[in-house]
């Protein structure tokens, strides 16, 4: 965890960065036509964008419906842009695996699908940014707030441990 970053939506921003590093990495590999690091990518950006948001329900959405009464948006609200997000990644996913040659048509095809993926997770980034986060950081005390960030980076570090070795190897050429 970077100690410098000290709020709820700083630190989450952070792994947000991470995340759309990851399904950039992934175009870039489809647009040079690397078929191989292209579904490698993808499938990492799919693993690691559910643990991210599998550790929101479980443990940031948990706290939200406990610590905050009145929030400008629903809980349930969260869960439905998840599950929104999860069919998204599917079928790209299903779109990515099918693919046995990158032809420029391919590339348009899912880039597309993509640009619709991107449209929601910025979406739901922004309610996030103006309720959820903000919601936290006001209802946590201090020293309870950095006790979440420490339990959500020590989650996602073990977690996605694997996902991290494979991405540094295909940026590194070793995979």
């Amino acid at each position: 965890m970077n100690p410098a970053v000290t709020s709820l939506s700083g630190f989450i921003e952070q792994h947000h960065r991470w995340l759309d590093e990851l399904l950039l990495s992934h175009q870039m590999a489809l647009v040079e036509k690397r078929l191989q690091a292209a579904k490698t990518f993808y499938h990492c950006f799919q693993r690691a964008l559910s643990i991210h948001a599998q550790a929101e329900d479980r443990i940031l959405l948990e706290l939200h419906s406990q610590h905050c009464p009145n929030p400008r948006w629903h809980t349930q609200v969260y869960f439905h842009e998840h599950r929104k997000i999860y069919d998204l990644l599917d079928k790209i996913a299903q779109r990515v695996d099918a693919l046995t040659v990158i032809q420029t048509v391919d590339v348009i095809e899912l880039l597309d699908m993509e640009k619709t993926l991107k449209g929601v997770l910025e979406h739901h980034g922004e309610r996030e940014e103006q309720g959820l986060m903000p919601e936290l950081q006001s209802s946590l005390s201090d020293s309870h707030r950095l006790a979440l960030m420490q339990q959500l980076d020590d989650y996602w570090c073990s977690t996605l441990a694997a996902i991290r070795k494979t991405v540094a190897g295909l940026q590194y050429g070793l995979i």
